[in-house]
């Protein structure tokens, strides 16, 4: 890192550590370049916040599904996070939007400087056709170089729209699970349903937990007449957490955009497509149970997460778990109850960041802290 202006302030040795020690990562170079080479004026004009803010989780909203870390938000409300649990061997955290509306996530890229790269694009396509479009490009360009991302190229001029971005974007990011469903879901009459499931299939290996590549998989091999593929991808898009299956609520699909849960999409096919699903499939608990139980029910979650337990199966059990928070958080009579279990559940896990995160959230619901400090 190395300062680009005279009158920033070198970032805080003490607070990386913070960070680091807090989350067991460390603050991605381009986002402590940010803070480092960008007054803290400026960073708030983004919508960015401190580093200080992050460590101290003061930003972050009582109902987010514990792992997430809130680093900046858009301005309207939705908030920019980091999961933590999705971490890989190589320290790099996935980053994503965590919608206010829905309490969805949506993952955009396996690591913070595909998501800035994706985030840079947004703006200028937001800005595209308005008044401050000259002076939005050029905040853009001082993020990018205050960033080290010009080698990238990723301001070349106005944007021909999304579709078109998402492709320039898989150039330099070819692993950005958000731009390879993106682009197979708007661009499948164009390309044929093959090579839009390829991408998906990409999507799915790039980010296995992320719901909606696994979704469009199942309605595009259910329209070539795939019907068992069809049942296969939309028995791992049950398996997902349900808190990463908001895709279609963020996006533009047009008609095919899903007016209800995807759950009972799925589950609605698996049962009621001509041929049947397999037996593998249907009498697997989590399927078994769901179908005769209303899967929007936070309640109907915590016994289907005691009956995994039960038989061993405690992955899911705790997926489970987190499903029921996702749920009812936004009901503060018994998000501290559901955050109480998952402190012990994550404790059994072992999973200190999450179990010493939900510590925190409980003393802040314990103060009547639901929403942002």
């Amino acid at each position: 890192m190395g300062q680009l202006f005279l009158w920033t302030n070198r970032v805080d040795r003490q607070t990386l550590d913070g960070f680091r020690e807090r989350y067991g990562f460390s603050v991605p170079e381009p986002l402590a370049d940010i803070h480092e080479n960008l007054p803290q004026e400026f960073i708030d004009y983004l919508h960015f916040f401190s580093l200080d803010e992050i460590v101290e989780e003061s930003r972050r909203y009582l109902m987010m599904v514990p792992g997430l870390i809130p680093f900046a938000e858009d301005g309207e409300g939705d908030m920019y996070c980091f999961y933590r649990p999705w971490m890989d061997s190589y320290g790099a955290v996935p980053c994503g939007i965590w919608m206010n509306e829905t309490n969805h996530f949506l993952p955009i890229s396996n690591h913070f400087q595909g998501f800035l790269i994706w985030w840079i694009g947004k703006g200028l396509l937001d800005a595209f056709g308005e008044q401050d479009w000259e002076e939005t490009v050029k905040i853009l360009k001082l993020v990018q170089q205050s960033s080290h991302l010009e080698e990238f190229g990723v301001i070349e001029g106005p944007p021909q729209g999304p579709i078109s971005w998402n492709e320039q974007l898989l150039r330099v990011d070819v692993d950005n699970a958000f731009s390879l469903t993106y682009s197979a879901i708007h661009g499948f009459a164009r390309s044929g349903i093959s090579n839009a499931i390829h991408d998906l299939k990409r999507a799915q290996a790039a980010l296995p937990q992320f719901g909606a590549p696994y979704l469009w998989e199942a309605r595009l091999q259910a329209m070539r007449g795939h019907i068992r593929k069809a049942h296969d991808a939309y028995f791992n898009h049950l398996t997902c957490p349900l808190f990463s299956n908001g895709f279609h609520y963020w996006t533009q699909c047009g008609d095919l955009q899903v007016p209800e849960s995807s759950e009972r999409e799925a589950f609605d096919f698996l049962y009621d497509a001509d041929l049947k699903a397999s037996d593998a499939i249907l009498l697997h608990p989590r399927v078994d149970y769901l179908h005769t139980h209303d899967p929007d029910d936070y309640q109907a979650r915590l016994e289907l997460s005691e009956i995994l337990w039960r038989q061993g199966n405690r992955a899911m059990a705790l997926t489970e778990l987190e499903n029921a928070f996702f749920l009812e958080s936004w009901n503060e009579d018994v998000a501290g109850d559901l955050l109480e279990r998952l402190l012990d559940s994550y404790q059994r896990h072992d999973r200190p960041y999450e179990e010493r995160q939900c510590g925190r959230l409980l003393k802040r619901a314990g103060a009547g802290s639901f929403f942002p400090l």
